[in-house]
């Protein structure tokens, strides 16, 4: 009679040894549920689950990257800021390495304006949702700044391919054509056509000297030495193969009309110490085009030098096809006198009057 409790004991550790998995051993559905039936829809165990979620999954699974981070390679610069770049010695001897360090923490971001003063550099970027970001380095710490900038489509560039490293001499450069280093601003922005220059200017403005991305300045040209008249000629027919006319003045500067189309035409301009700029006009000329490579820079100085009364006497420059020659003829007005050459200087005054 005592023994006959023994089964039952048997039986309830059998039953505990079911209920709780051994660890490092796969889990199988116990053989004694049932295939049909109402619960066996609710349980529904497999070979790869058990009925119980592990906690240690849930955990993983809830510090999954959201889809927003996955789009951001890296956080916004915004959070780390204000930080510190100290430089030894003063800004004009190191605005390559603050602008450089100010284009890292805008996270190499297309630039639309930079400023750089003796004291201080201000960067404005664009962002990837086309949002306007500004960031200034003064007394050796980089901060977030304020900025009337405005994204209107202008061209952005690289603020860390200007010489920088040469600001100083390029303030130098300034001062000497500006008469005046009062508050100088060194500024890359877009000037006009997408083209993005280097100024300096001071303030009170006086006026604005400008410099190509080498750092050497946009200077005044003449109109009848040989240097100048070829930089003035390559300056607005350099980038085209084909012009309807070419011409220069100490008034108007050095300009070229090229064709853009059914009745189209950009005149191309370089004036005094500005820059080239464009502007298209609504026109048609009638005139034969030609390559602007065929003028001779020093053909047209010694014809003006034989034209001109005295060597002060401005003469003013045209070559076109108006005549429907063979080639353009260069027309020159020397103090209201006017004359006539072929391309390689000849005079053809005789065949005009």
């Amino acid at each position: 009679m005592k023994l006959r409790p023994l089964p039952a004991l048997a039986t309830l550790v059998l039953t505990l040894a079911g209920c709780a998995p051994v660890v490092g051993q796969p889990t199988v559905a116990p053989p004694t549920v049932p295939a049909s039936g109402p619960a066996s829809a609710t349980v529904a165990p497999s070979a790869t689950s058990t009925p119980t979620a592990s906690p240690s999954v849930t955990t993983t699974r809830a510090t999954t990257p959201s889809r927003s981070y996955t789009r951001r390679p890296s956080p916004s610069p915004d959070a780390t800021l204000p930080g510190e770049f100290p430089i030894q010695g003063e800004m004009v001897d190191h605005a390559d390495e603050v602008v450089a360090e100010l284009h890292r923490v805008a996270s190499e971001l297309p630039a639309l304006k930079l400023d750089v003063t003796a004291t201080q550099a201000t960067l404005t970027v664009l962002d990837h949702e086309d949002q306007v970001r500004t960031y200034r380095w003064r007394d050796g710490v980089i901060s977030v700044a304020d900025s009337d900038v405005q994204n209107l489509g202008q061209a952005s560039f690289n603020p860390t391919t200007f010489p920088l490293g040469d600001l100083r001499r390029i303030l130098d450069v300034a001062a000497l054509h500006a008469t005046s280093s009062e508050n100088q601003v060194l500024q890359v922005v877009e000037y006009r056509g997408g083209e993005v220059y280097m100024t300096v200017t001071t303030r009170p403005e006086s006026s604005t000297v400008f410099f190509h991305r080498d750092g050497t300045v946009v200077k005044a040209l003449d109109t009848h030495s040989v240097a100048d008249i070829t930089s003035g000629l390559k300056a607005v027919t350099g980038a085209t193969q084909v012009v309807l006319a070419v011409g220069f003045s100490p008034q108007e500067g050095y300009w070229a009309d090229v064709p853009k189309g059914e009745g189209v035409i950009e005149r191309r301009t370089r004036l005094g110490s500005l820059p080239t700029f464009t502007a298209q006009r609504t026109e048609t000329l009638g005139l034969e085009p030609f390559d602007p490579l065929l003028l001779d820079a020093t053909a047209i100085s010694m014809a003006i030098a034989e034209f001109r009364d005295d060597p002060e006497q401005d003469c003013s420059v045209v070559v076109d096809n108006r005549h429907q020659r063979v080639q353009p003829v260069v027309r020159y007005d020397c103090g209201g006198t006017i004359f006539h050459t072929d391309l390689q200087g000849r005079d053809l005054s005789a065949y005009f009057e």
